[in-house]
């Protein structure tokens, strides 16, 4: 009866229609004048000062040590005490679908489901089915190696897509959230079986990381990776967990936020910027939070259940894809997908934070 509920519940969240160096000029020290004397008698004068000198003048060897020879440059500085407090922009981008899930690859193309096919978009507007008849996908994440690892919740697998298009299945499982973890591993929460496997990409082992009596939904790690937080679904709880070195749990889930969205709460997205907040989508009432790593909660975006941001990714810098804003996927608008300029960079940004929370 418990998998009956969740499936129907998980049915009507889902659509009815389906990125001065200084140079030293070193010249030789004036030469020694040599006496122009030309007498005929044999000068047995061993005045060292002419003929002999041995000069010790240290500027003869350049032994300056001014760091401007070397270039020191830190590169960009992003002050976390100077957030905007709501987003600068929001627009549509054209051509890209996002369902559950999206992601962007090295090349500046974004992956997303319509519900029927794999659709892969640049910054600009050009977008092509990139694998037809792959059904409903989830979220989604690159493993190594450039594959996309993407649950099929109604077929209960963890798929493999080749970047030419080529489908096997990881592992079963009725997974919604999935990313992949600093240690090369793959996270996915069970939406049915209430767990949090972790998965070998490589060879599938799948071992179960936390059997919990909550359902587990979105997903991210701390900024450090040292805690694992999970949104839940059915409750309005947002969970955290400590990890140790090899990304084992110290100790079980405790609620890090209570109280997020809409009665009974359903948190579809996690991610995490430079700073260490997260943003979070929650379904019930449509709203983006920013919550900070010590807790507190911002309400970010208030949308509707149209523009209800059911996936969230930050863009690459590249290709047109602005490091500085969420994309989000929205199943209610026709799977399309909208630009959320933030002012903030995603934690894989290059550059260095200050003044962090």
């Amino acid at each position: 009866m418990l998998l009956l509920l969740k499936r129907a519940i998980a049915a009507f969240s889902r659509p009815r229609t389906f990125a001065i160096a200084m140079c030293v000029a070193c010249t030789l020290p004036a030469g020694t004048s040599i006496p122009s004397d030309t007498e005929s008698d044999t000068d047995t004068d061993t005045d060292a000062d002419s003929d002999t000198d041995t000069d010790t003048d240290t500027d003869d060897t350049d032994t300056d040590t001014d760091t401007d020879d070397t270039d020191t440059d830190p590169g960009p500085v992003f002050d976390c005490s100077a957030l905007p407090a709501a987003p600068l922009s929001i627009s549509d981008v054209q051509g890209a679908r996002g369902y559950h899930g999206l992601v962007i690859d090295e090349n500046g193309l974004m992956y997303g489901n319509d519900t029927s096919n794999l659709v892969q978009a640049d910054a600009f507007g050009a977008a092509s089915v990139f694998k037809p008849g792959v059904g409903t996908l989830e979220q989604m994440a690159w493993v190594p190696g450039g594959d996309l690892a993407a649950s099929s919740l109604w077929d209960n697998q963890l798929l493999r897509i080749t970047p030419q298009g080529g489908i096997s299945i990881i592992s079963n499982g009725n997974y919604y959230g999935v990313l992949l973890g600093p240690d090369d591993m793959l996270y996915a929460s069970d939406f049915l079986s209430d767990r949090v496997d972790r998965i070998d990409p490589a060879t599938g082992q799948r071992t179960t990381l936390l059997d919990l009596n909550w359902t587990p939904h979105a997903m991210a790690f701390s900024l450090d990776n040292t805690k694992l937080y999970i949104g839940a679904a059915y409750e309005q709880n947002l969970y955290e967990v400590d990890l140790d070195a090899n990304y084992d749990p110290v100790g079980p889930p405790t609620v890090f936020v209570a109280g997020l969205g809409d009665n009974p709460g359903y948190m579809d997205a996690i991610v995490v910027d430079i700073c260490g907040n997260l943003y979070l989508s929650e379904f019930f009432s449509a709203n983006i939070y920013r919550i900070s790593p010590n807790g507190s909660v911002e309400l970010y975006v208030n949308a509707n259940q149209t523009h209800y941001a059911h996936a969230l990714v930050w863009g690459t810098g590249e290709n047109g894809w602005d490091d500085m804003s969420m994309y989000a996927g929205q199943p209610y608008n026709n799977e399309g997908v909208q630009r959320i300029e933030v002012g903030v960079p995603s934690r894989d940004w290059e550059g260095i934070a200050i003044n962090l929370p």
